[in-house]
């Protein structure tokens, strides 16, 4: 499913496209191969081995050079190793731009992790919940305001912070909350 303006998908398409062709993309969940995920003009190149993933940027950079477009910001590019790569280099040269590579990064406002676990994200929603309760300029939880009003600020300003993502958490009985 694709989600974004047509006039930014249809040349992200495009480019993915060209990019995969090599047939070395992908990863298998199930019986099913994946190959990118894509919101608008952000792309997660998905394929189990660093080596295809390198290939795969420099060719979306050579493709989309053709359009016109070209990769800005670099340092924003991340390599997300799979569990199974124990011991991958922590930075990659691609076209001469040294790409990070991690073991987990957000996207999106979500925290991507290998296994695809909720707990880091879950306590990172949390914590930027607390920030936004704690910041100088919300004191406005300690004032005199009605109980109803506050409940209104925190349904609009708070809750939001907390729940994006949550539908696509995983449900686990072991994810342990502290302060």
């Amino acid at each position: 499913m694709r989600s974004g303006p047509r006039h930014v998908s249809r040349p992200i398409d495009w480019i993915d496209g060209r990019t995969s062709h090599c047939g070395f993309l992908g990863i298998t969940v199930d019986h099913d191969v994946f190959t990118d995920l894509d919101f608008a003009d952000n792309v997660s190149i998905l394929a189990e081995m660093l080596e295809v993933i390198i290939l795969a940027l420099e060719i979306m950079h050579e493709e989309s050079f053709q359009l016109g477009l070209r990769i800005k910001n670099w340092n924003k590019t991340k390599i997300q190793t799979p569990e199974s790569l124990q011991g991958a280099p922590s930075m990659v040269p691609v076209l001469g731009h040294q790409v990070e590579v991690v073991d987990s990064f957000i996207y999106l406002g979500s925290y991507i992790v290998p296994g695809g676990e909720s707990d880091m994200h879950i306590h990172r929603r949390i914590e930027l919940v607390s920030m936004c309760m704690k910041a100088p300029n919300r004191e406005i939880w300690r004032t005199s305001i009605s109980l109803s009003s506050k409940l209104h600020l925190y349904n609009a300003y708070i809750l939001p912070v907390l729940l994006h993502g949550a539908d696509t958490w995983e449900y686990d009985c072991n994810v342990q909350i502290t302060s």
